[in-house]
């Protein structure tokens, strides 16, 4: 399996709409530290469906962040 990084991968997942909406929650989305630093979070929120606020997250990008998560959060 070929190992995910932050800005190729995961970055491209969050959309502006998604990392404005997601400020006033005290997520930040919009830099590799931030999103490492909360991926938890992150993920718990896009897993239960209570992020992005318009449509939930299709399986594989749920699979492909938490897949970052265990490769050791490459940027």
């Amino acid at each position: 399996m070929a190992r995910l990084g932050f800005a190729a991968d995961i970055k491209p997942l969050f959309r502006t709409f998604d990392i404005e909406g997601i400020k006033p929650a005290g997520l930040d989305l919009s830099s590799f530290a931030a999103v490492k630093g909360q991926a938890a979070a992150i993920y718990k929120a896009l897993a239960d469906k209570t992020m992005p606020c318009d449509t939930p997250w299709a399986a594989d990008n749920l699979k492909k962040l938490k897949d970052w998560m265990d490769g050791g959060f490459l940027p």
